[in-house]
């Protein structure tokens, strides 16, 4: 009798692919896995994203910060153009409609003290006089040199810094103590992170630290209840060399210890090519989002009780008749020379919320020292907003309840000034 052969076994489950329980389980955990870490980078970039364009935003209440909480909009000017009529004339249209509060107007110390300790306060004393009758906060850009101060390599540059420091230190004395009555705020220098702000030599932080601080006790000392600015420093990417990038000179300030040598920090978030929605945050990136960096360097110093200030800031907006396309911050060539040069979506300085200002829209206060404004309406009205920044600060920017807008200011004269 012939032994019957074994019956191969067969797999109770099979797939309709053929495959065995434990493959099966494999691929449904494979198929699991995937599933997982897709809806985790979703998650992720939605995070990420959120993240993003809320970075620097405060939401809630706003945090206690002296000097941040004021109103915010102003204008760069240059009056000392304009004779006594037409500086009336100037003021009266360029305020006329409350919109403005600050005026930040350029002293230039190579102006007043052509010869040392000979000053010459015309036509400043005209311009602070008139600006502040009639409610305007005048912001003192205490700017150039005298050629009797400045290195002979340096004699063709007044936007060079003075070979003794305490040359300007004194003459910052002297404007806070001719004008400190009338004038709260004072801005020690423009630009010192760019050429030809620093003159014929390599931008230098340190130095630019000690002026300030030897300009800040002597500004406090003539005027105690003084707020001293930073200058404002130039949005770029260079390393360093003739230009440094804003944001590499503020932290080397901090290094030599810049947090004791002013109440405000400036700077000049300007648009460039981007809108005031495009929220990157990248120190290669000049934007709008560049105060978010410079606040993340304040904070990583702990200064974080200090405020910021947007003391120029702007995006183009080209006028009829532009021809080419249109250039960063100047403006193309017009078809009709007749017409003033362009519009500006605001000009500065605005108090940006760096420091988480509120959003609401405040009344123009009257000043410190109580002087009103005949016939210059106070902007009133808006709701306090949740988020501080970047979403407010910016005239003209959409979603900003804070500003009546969006509000064009024309240069005065068809002139701009940085």
């Amino acid at each position: 009798m012939r032994a019957e052969r074994p019956r191969p076994r067969r797999a109770i489950f099979r797939g309709v692919t053929g495959t065995t329980p434990v493959a099966a389980v494999g691929a449904a955990l494979i198929l699991l896995l995937a599933l997982t870490a897709a809806l985790g980078w979703q998650a992720w970039h939605l995070l990420s994203s959120h993240m993003a364009r809320n970075r620097g935003i405060t939401f809630g209440d706003p945090p206690d910060i002296p000097l941040a909480a004021i109103y915010p909009l102003g204008v760069n000017t240059s009056l000392e153009a304009y004779g006594s009529h037409d500086l009336d004339r100037v003021i009266d249209l360029a305020w006329a409609e409350g919109v403005f509060l600050w005026a930040r107007q350029t002293f230039p110390w190579s102006a007043i003290e052509p010869e040392k300790n000979r000053f010459e306060w015309d036509p400043w004393d005209l311009i602070v006089s008139r600006a502040t009758d009639r409610g305007l906060r005048v912001i003192a850009v205490l700017d150039t040199s005298p050629i009797w101060a400045r290195a002979p390599f340096d004699a063709q540059n007044a936007h060079a810094p003075p070979v003794d420091f305490e040359d300007y230190i004194r003459f910052a004395a002297a404007v806070a103590a001719r004008y400190g009555d009338r004038i709260d705020h004072y801005q020690v220098w423009d630009q010192p992170n760019i050429y030809p702000h620093w003159g014929e030599r390599s931008v230098d932080p340190a130095a630019y630290q000690n002026m300030l601080l030897g300009a800040y006790r002597s500004i406090h000392g003539a005027d105690p209840d003084a707020v001293v600015l930073s200058a404002g420093l130039a949005p770029n990417v260079e390393p360093g060399g003739r230009n440094m990038s804003d944001l590499i000179f503020l932290q080397k300030m901090y290094d030599a210890g810049a947090s004791q040598s002013f109440d405000v920090l400036a700077i000049k978030p300007y648009g460039f090519w981007w809108g005031p929605e495009d929220r990157r945050a990248d120190p290669e990136i000049t934007n709008f989002s560049r105060a978010v960096l410079a606040r993340e360097v304040m904070l990583r110093n702990q200064d974080g009780r200090q405020a910021g200030l947007g003391g120029g800031a702007g995006l183009e907006q080209p006028s009829r008749g532009l021809v080419g396309r249109p250039a960063a911050l100047g403006f193309g060539q017009r078809s009709d020379p007749g017409r003033p040069n362009g519009e500006s979506l605001g000009a500065g300085p605005w108090r940006v919320a760096l420091a988480g200002s509120p959003g609401s829209r405040t009344s123009r206060p009257a000043g410190r020292r109580g002087r009103s404004a005949a016939g210059v309406r106070a902007a009133r009205g808006g709701s306090r907003t949740t988020a501080h920044l970047p979403e407010c600060g910016f005239l003209g920017q959409r979603g900003d309840p804070s500003v009546p807008g969006p509000v064009r200011a024309r240069f005065l004269g068809g002139r701009s000034e940085r």
